[in-house]
């Protein structure tokens, strides 16, 4: 499905197809969970249980509980996020939004994000968390505070540096 959100390089946002997409969704999200694990010199891959995450992608961002998104440019996967219910009603949680170097620089992050608010609207959210390292990603933390996201306490992580944040979703209509 796409869903319509274009870039001046014409790359679409669309719902992941897990037949079609899932190899190139989990490259990405290894590079992302490797680019953490460099940048922080962890092993961001074991600290977050990427291996768990990675074999049940499909299952843990099935909808009504979840959906994954990704960018496409050119034909191939070049970026993800992904939102997933948390226990809490009326409340999905913004995860992996990663896009490959190559394509920064032309608002797939902010497209996403979009994206990821309006499916977690139209499942019946009101709103959204993340939790976010912004001494590790400034460009994201900047993405989260321009599209209204707010400082929060963090909800799952138990780590130095890493912050909650939330928004909102009251404002977004939902779609018919």
């Amino acid at each position: 499905m796409v869903l319509g959100v274009r870039t001046r390089k014409t790359a679409t946002i669309e719902v992941a197809r897990w037949r079609h997409d899932s190899d190139a969704v989990r490259q990405l999200i290894t590079e992302y969970f490797a680019w953490i694990g460099a940048e922080a010199d962890v092993d961001a891959a074991e600290a977050m249980d990427a291996a768990a995450e990675l074999a049940g992608l499909d299952r843990y961002y099935a909808p009504p509980d979840g959906q994954f998104f990704v960018a496409r440019k050119h034909g191939a996967v070049v970026g993800t996020a992904g939102i997933h219910r948390l226990t809490e009603p009326g409340v999905y949680e913004l995860k992996r939004l990663y896009v490959r170097a190559a394509a920064r620089g032309e608002r797939l992050g902010e497209r996403l994000v979009t994206a990821a608010m309006r499916a977690s609207r139209d499942f019946g959210a009101h709103t959204m968390r993340l939790e976010t390292a912004p001494w590790l990603m400034p460009a994201a933390q900047t993405l989260y505070r321009r599209l209204g996201f707010a400082e929060v306490p963090t909800y799952s992580l138990d780590a130095d540096g890493v912050i909650g944040m939330q928004r909102s979703l009251l404002d977004l209509p939902l779609r018919a």
